[in-house]
């Protein structure tokens, strides 16, 4: 058995030429060491196919008692994930089919139905890859239990919306592909509207609670960032800045994904009817080129005592409508078929507002 060095830097995100090194050096029961004493260590594994796998390999040492302490679940190590998905890599077969989630979950922990029912929606459709956007969340994507499918990422970002009764949730994106899938995670970034920093628990969630999270995806040769976002409630203006924070950075030939509660509430005509601006390309989001499908129901409903709609005091609009959607950029043409829809029935729904699912490809 002998021991391959790999450069620390490139752990998660091998670069072709480890890649093609272990796949034609590595052998069953190799150890694969990155870095220094402190580096992690994998052991390697073979299947009856010659397809290189690397697994957690524990690591005995005194001093990694303390520097290296890891949970070997498999949603925990994302960059083993994601060195695997490299590893398996498959090539572009054809056109990706992706499959997002967005769902504000009003800082409950959802019950096990909950969960079983997101697994259950995800292994029916056999999506390549899988964008799971949460907000107001005790992270529900992490327990989801997915076989063939890799967890590459969970970018999140702590937030604490209602104060200390609810206690700390996150605004997060999961990102999860199907093994071989060509799929890789570039990076990952937040945008917090507002002071605060990480440490939101300590500060009481006084303010910085809306913004978002950005991952930057390559699916099928094509850069792609993918947005779980949760903006203002109250003004627009704000929604806008927020917007415009969130997109600031994107590249030309880069497609975006945004997706959450948007809270764009239905808008008032002057003859008393009410619509939906999102899909009408009648806000903030349409000057960044984001097209939307019109929903099948609303999103979001509250009602006051007499039965009526809602009209909180400093908030620009009644508190109804499709708040929850999930929007496409299409500058390269390579995203195609976008369909969504309101999740409305077959769980228990433990928050104030409804999921939504979309469905696109990516051409290979």
């Amino acid at each position: 058995m002998s021991t391959i060095h790999i450069n620390s830097q490139h752990r998660g995100n091998l670069d072709l030429a480890d890649i093609h090194r272990l796949k034609n050096e590595a052998k069953q029961g190799d150890t694969v060491k990155f870095g220094s004493i402190f580096g992690k260590e994998y052991s390697v594994t073979k299947n009856s196919d010659g397809e290189i796998s690397l697994k957690q390999k524990e690591n005995k040492s005194f001093f990694s008692h303390f520097f290296n302490k890891s949970d070997a679940t498999k949603n925990n190590d994302l960059k083993l994930n994601q060195m695997n998905q490299q590893l398996h890599n498959k090539g572009r077969i054809g056109e990706a089919k992706v499959l997002t989630v967005t769902y504000n979950q009003a800082n409950q922990k959802m019950p096990e139905e909950t969960k079983n029912y997101f697994q259950n929606l995800i292994k029916s459709g056999d999506y390549d890859v899988v964008l799971f956007a949460e907000q107001e969340s005790k992270l529900l994507a992490k327990d989801l239990e997915l076989e063939g499918m890799n967890l590459l990422s969970q970018n999140k970002m702590k937030v604490m919306t209602k104060g200390l009764g609810e206690g700390v949730s996150y605004t997060s994106m999961s990102v999860f592909a199907k093994d071989g899938a060509d799929v890789k995670v570039k990076g990952e970034s937040e945008y917090r509207h507002g002071w605060g920093g990480k440490n939101m628990e300590f500060l009481l969630g006084i303010t910085g609670n809306k913004g978002g999270v950005k991952t930057s995806l390559e699916v099928n040769g094509q850069d792609i960032t993918a947005i779980s976002a949760h903006l203002d409630s109250n003004k627009e203006a704000k929604r806008e800045l927020e917007g415009n924070k969130l997109m600031a950075g994107i590249k030309s030939n880069e497609e975006v994904l945004i997706t959450g509660d948007l809270n764009e509430r239905e808008k008032l005509l002057d003859d008393g009817t009410m619509y939906d601006p999102v899909s009408h390309d009648d806000t903030h989001l349409a000057k960044h080129g984001f097209k939307f499908e019109a929903l099948n129901s609303h999103t979001y409903m509250q009602l006051d005592s007499t039965g009526k709609i809602k009209h909180k005091e400093g908030r620009d609009r009644p508190d109804f409508g499709e708040l929850d959607n999930t929007g496409l950029t299409n500058k390269t043409g390579n995203l195609k078929d976008l369909q969504t829809k309101v999740l409305d029935e077959g769980f228990d729904n433990v928050s104030d507002h409804k999921p939504v699912a979309s469905t696109f490809t990516v051409r290979g």
